[in-house]
């Protein structure tokens, strides 16, 4: 399966780096968790924009030129993370990864709803890359040198790259979507709005994951391994699961053991506590994103937007996330806070699409 082999390289090039190059930014770089969050704001302020305009101009041009300009620009920008040396050029890098990795995602999951695949299936093989990703990349930075996971990243965006080049072609009609679709936001905003409340919360937590877990004594491997976990409970619940059960309901139950698990993450007094805890972080992760790009995909004629905006809400959550967490930690200076308000907003997140969906339930055949 070449679209899902794509998807597990690319997940693995992208969260390899994911954790590491906070670590840089803090060891190497001597940044503080002001201009760390500040980056983050930049990186997802980037890819918020990117992936929205490209998805939608995946459902105008085609699927694959996107496959292949994305890929092959990443594999170039995340070596080039190598060089970074002061906070103007772990800026600029990073904006350019975030440009570059919004490029592909969308026409990538359109590609493969319109092949007739499996999308829980195929998104398995997302966590199974980051699962490798993680793995591999946790003892390159132990046994290695910290900056080698850029090397791991950027080989495997080459791979995904070459790979992309055997895809078959697709017949493909193509569809004009407004600048701003106006109708596709109202009709889907139970999800994206949603996503983005629940997402913000756990991007609080996210901006400052890797130096909680260090302060719960873990080291580089340590991170890299607690992180798989969640990655190898995703690919197994998406594979063998999400694809049996309605996409609402799995929404509402990924909603509700985000809540559950966030709760979990600020009780822990040890890093290894963390472990099961990871198991129910890739449990709810599954249930709600897989369910809402079936949703998008079931209920929308324009995919590649749907699925593109999908992904700018998440990354809209990792600015807001970004700019929470930079607030809060001046004032909390307390991880374990800011934890416990990513908690309530996974249940205020449920509440909302209970409460849009039901009002929604009557417009789901209409597509647009």
């Amino acid at each position: 399966m070449k679209p899902g082999a794509i998807q597990l390289l690319s997940q693995g090039a992208i969260f390899s780096t994911w954790m590491y190059v906070v670590i840089v930014a803090r060891n190497e770089l001597l940044l503080d968790d002001t201009s760390i969050a500040f980056v983050a704001a930049a990186f997802a302020g980037t890819t918020f924009f990117s992936h929205y305009l490209f998805g939608r101009a995946s459902d105008y041009y085609g699927r694959r030129i996107f496959l292949f300009i994305g890929l092959f620009a990443s594999a170039v920008t995340f070596l080039l993370q190598i060089f970074m040396f002061d906070f103007w050029s772990f800026l600029f890098l990073r904006v350019l990864t975030g440009i570059c990795i919004g490029i592909f995602p969308a026409a990538l999951i359109a590609y493969v709803h319109e092949s007739r695949r499996r999308l829980g299936g195929f998104s398995s093989f997302g966590a199974i890359g980051w699962l490798v990703g993680m793995v591999l990349s946790g003892i390159i930075a132990q046994f290695l040198f910290l900056r080698s996971v850029f090397i791991l990243s950027s080989i495997m965006f080459i791979f995904a790259f070459l790979i992309a080049l055997k895809l078959p072609v697709i017949k493909h009609k193509p569809i004009k979507v407004p600048l701003f679709p106006r109708k596709l936001l109202k009709k889907n905003l139970a999800v994206y709005l949603s996503v983005l409340i629940r997402h913000s919360g756990a991007n609080l937590m996210w901006v400052f994951w890797p130096l909680y877990l260090q302060s719960l004594g873990a080291n580089l491997l340590w991170i890299g391994l607690i992180t798989a976990i969640n990655a190898g409970a995703q690919a197994v619940v998406m594979y063998f699961i999400i694809d049996k059960i309605d996409c609402r309901r799995s929404i509402y139950i990924g909603l509700f053991l985000s809540g559950i698990t966030f709760l979990s993450f600020a009780m822990a007094q040890d890093y290894k506590q963390l472990i099961p805890t990871q198991v129910l972080l890739g449990m709810s992760w599954s249930f709600m994103y897989v369910g809402s790009i079936i949703y998008l995909n079931k209920y929308n004629r324009a995919r590649g937007t749907a699925i593109g905006l999908l992904t700018s809400m998440m990354n809209l959550s990792s600015i807001i996330g970004s700019i929470s967490a930079l607030f809060l930690i001046t004032i909390l200076d307390d991880y374990r806070l800011i934890i416990i308000c990513a908690a309530v907003m996974a249940f205020f997140a449920l509440i909302i699409f209970a409460v849009l969906i039901k009002n929604d339930e009557n417009q789901l055949e209409i597509r647009v």
